[in-house]
């Protein structure tokens, strides 16, 4: 009944919406994980209008009780990326992710106008949490 809200005419309206509800809401995340890898790994949206931000809002229900370190660290090469439209949502489910919320000085990353002074701690916890490797992006 929610799934061809992914697909069809009104998708751009209610894709997001249908895809926290299969994921998070309803617990298909297994199902729904290669889509959700698909859509963040894309560069671009896939198949309705922010697709890939609300995958990238989905990715701690990813996670959970799940490795894939490759999808890890394309979460770190966009928060990494300040021209990525996406950036602020990785930095989000970064934090929610690794769990360091009470760690951070602005954890909920409200005053980003002054620069992100949290940010070189959460890349270097996920790179470690995800084994990436390499210089940032």
């Amino acid at each position: 009944m929610i799934e061809p809200y992914l697909r069809g005419p009104e998708c751009d309206v209610h894709g997001e919406t249908a895809l926290k509800a299969l994921v998070r809401y309803l617990g298909l995340v297994d199902r729904y994980r290669p889509l959700l890898r698909k859509l963040i790994m894309s560069p671009t949206d896939l198949g309705w209008m922010n697709s890939r931000m609300s995958a990238i809002h989905l990715a701690k229900d990813y996670f959970k009780d799940f490795r894939d370190d490759e999808l890890g660290c394309e979460l770190v090469a966009i928060f990494c990326n300040p021209s990525d439209q996406d950036q602020l949502s990785a930095r989000g489910t970064l934090v929610d992710i690794l769990g360091n919320r009470d760690e951070l000085g602005d954890p909920f990353g409200l005053e980003l106008e002054a620069g992100d002074t949290d940010a070189g701690y959460i890349v270097k916890m996920a790179r470690q949490r995800f084994n990436c490797h390499g210089g940032l992006h």
